[in-house]
């Protein structure tokens, strides 16, 4: 449990984003009274932040051209999928993470699993969907570099 100084209140550690900085490695407010501090400064910067913001473009703006051009070639797709193809897909999966079976609450939750070897990155061409997987099980297939040499150690490790 971790205290609050803003709201005041002891929260589960989960409660608090991360802070690398932070000695404990977690931020020192709660995630609710972060986002309400992060939209009190917005609020009282907005005219600052997007004179910066316009400053940047205006010195720079291919970076931003190409990030808008990338974005509508695939709006409203991850990995080869529309949100609608998405939810059907959980349909036909019943909800539940392919690998330990945990349950997805939302839509967001299921993170789309491919095959780096075809689509090294972030993104993908669709084709290489393997399959819709909770957070750490996906982490856990890229931490091990997709490779199933490394998970069958890491299984026989734990089994030890």
């Amino acid at each position: 449990m971790k205290l609050c100084p803003r709201c005041d209140e002891r929260k589960d550690f989960s409660e608090f984003g991360p802070d690398r900085r932070a000695r404990d490695g977690l931020q020192g407010r709660c995630r609710e009274c972060q986002r309400l501090a992060n939209r009190e400064t917005y609020a009282r910067n907005r005219a600052a932040i997007l004179a910066a913001a316009a400053a940047r473009y205006a010195a720079n703006p291919e970076p931003a051209k190409a990030y808008q051009t990338a974005y509508r070639k695939t709006a409203g797709r991850a990995h080869g999928m529309t949100p609608s193809e998405k939810r059907q897909r959980l349909d036909e999966l019943g909800w539940a993470c392919q690998v330990c079976a945990r349950p997805f609450e939302t839509p967001t939750a299921a993170h789309v699993d491919h095959d780096h070897a075809c689509c090294p990155g972030k993104q993908s061409c669709g084709e290489c969907v393997r399959g819709l997987l909770c957070a750490g099980c996906n982490h856990a297939i890229g931490s091990a570099r997709d490779s199933p040499t490394v998970l069958r150690s890491l299984a026989t490790y734990l089994e030890r």
